[in-house]
């Protein structure tokens, strides 16, 4: 009787000298990170962070293909992986675009937008608010 594996027939088992190697690896590039982060690149912050978020993603893609053992498996896992490493780049993408909406002049830094960089609380009263008197001559009632 055969036990044949649906995904293949072998398994693949990684060496010990690929994990040690893959460590050392991880170990340099925290380095290189701890390094990077002191010092100043021209272009200021938004430099830094591109450098650190390279060194960040070198790090995760050997983690995913090594550790993971992505790096052995078949090519719809492979693409799996891709694509959700690219969706969680794109949810923080869209993050980045929320926390710079005010860095931008445009529709939301109206004065009566909710969309505001620092809420609604320091907005002005509105006759339509409670509490609020309203313009104009009082009604009789």
């Amino acid at each position: 009787m055969s036990n044949k594996s649906p995904v293949g027939a072998h398994h693949h088992i990684t060496p010990v000298r690929t994990y040690v190697a893959t460590l050392f690896a991880l170990l340099v590039l925290m380095a290189l990170t701890i390094a990077a982060a002191k010092v100043s690149f021209p272009g200021g912050t938004l430099t830094n962070n591109i450098v650190a978020m390279l060194i960040a993603c070198i790090k995760a893609t050997l983690v995913m293909l090594i550790f993971m053992g992505v790096a052995y498996t078949t090519k719809l896992a492979k693409l799996w992986s891709v694509l959700g490493f690219l969706w969680l780049t794109f949810a923080f993408g869209i993050l980045i675009d929320y926390n710079t909406r005010d860095a931008i002049p445009g529709p939301y830094n109206d004065p009566g937008s909710a969309l505001r960089a620092n809420g609604a609380r320091d907005l002005p009263a509105t006759p339509g608010d409670s509490g609020v008197e309203r313009i104009g001559k009082p009604k009789d009632e």
